[in-house]
């Protein structure tokens, strides 16, 4: 593996320090919080929570730095610090996923009144340079897609653009508005003849690539009796079903429940044909979903956005990820 060092830009890097778990953790949950207030979702709000939960916990204080490394926490990175208050922030998430090594640089945040004075980029450069010392396969980002700001920041430290997603979330106590069904639409039980076909659309809405984030892969949705018993072996199971137009296989939709995780919606699709087929998809789970849950789906921005509105589900976010180039 090789890689390339980044030399930070700021003319004094003296704020610049490595985060400290001990004594950091709840002033790091303040900055994120006023860096990002207004744009927190439940799930962003829960998240500075457990930060700040974390960092008064001491017995989790008295063993985390052993393991720091390990776990797939915000308890590595850097802070800029000045007269004793921080005001920047980058963290590192290690992920390891079928034997590789993954870092996400998170919650790169500076304080408004010190922005446009380097900070977030010599926190950013200061972490990837850290991930790459440390030894690992790549580092990611996820970014809101307009906040073009941020992401020119990543790019200038060698980021690019990968995949944007949409999360789309129905809302708890709402049925999605279905359309009158599609004589020309047919969804039955996904068989294992139509893998071979529906494989490639599952993998370019949901790439490889990103599977050690969801710790998940496509192929745990292979239909057939021995996939099933590998499923059962890791507490998943998998409702899905395929979709044809005129009798041509054209799409997929696979709900999957795995313990101790929310459910999870994959849809693939040719985007041509969304219009037709996303409605009698979604149809066919509808008596599957967990009334007690939000039901939430990520797919790559598309002309379908607008009917998946229209279906009564409203975007929680779009994100954008990048992925650095330097290794």
């Amino acid at each position: 593996m090789t890689s390339t060092s980044i030399s930070g830009t700021f003319k004094d890097n003296n704020g610049l320090r490595p985060i400290n778990i001990l004594r950091d953790l709840p002033k790091v949950a303040d900055l994120v919080e006023e860096c990002f207030k207004g744009s927190l979702d439940n799930e962003g709000q829960a998240a500075i929570e457990n930060f700040r939960r974390r960092g008064a916990d001491s017995k989790f204080l008295s063993w985390a730095p052993k393991v720091i490394d390990s776990l797939s926490l915000p308890l590595n990175g850097f802070v800029w610090e000045e007269d004793g208050k921080l005001i920047g922030n980058a963290s590192l998430i290690p992920y390891y996923y079928d034997q590789r090594k993954v870092y996400l640089l998170a919650n790169v945040a500076t304080l408004p009144k010190h922005e446009g004075k380097g900070i977030a980029s010599a926190l950013t450069k200061a972490a990837v340079n850290t991930a790459v010392e440390k030894g690992c396969d790549s580092i990611w980002l996820q970014v809101r897609s307009d906040n073009q700001r941020a992401i020119s920041i990543y790019e200038r430290a060698g980021f690019i653009r990968k995949y944007k997603r949409t999360t789309w979330q129905l809302p708890l106590g709402h049925s999605f508005v279905a359309q009158q069904a599609s004589s020309e639409v047919t969804v039955i039980k996904t068989l294992g003849v139509d893998w071979p076909e529906l494989r490639p659309l599952y993998l370019h809405a949901y790439p490889k690539e990103l599977s050690w984030f969801n710790q998940f892969d496509v192929d745990h949705i292979k239909p057939g009796f021995f996939h099933s018993i590998a499923r059962a072996f890791r507490d998943e199971r998998v409702t899905q079903n395929s979709a044809f137009i005129s009798g041509k296989l054209s799409g997929g939709v696979a709900l999957v429940n795995r313990l101790g995780a929310p459910e999870m919606l994959l849809l693939s699709m040719q985007e041509k044909q969304a219009a037709r087929l996303l409605p009698e998809m979604l149809r066919s789970m509808a008596e599957k979903f967990n009334k007690h849950k939000k039901l939430t789906f990520e797919l790559q921005p598309g002309d379908y956005d607008q009917m998946i509105f229209d279906l009564g589900f409203t975007p929680k976010r779009v994100l954008l990820w990048m992925k650095y180039i330097g290794i």
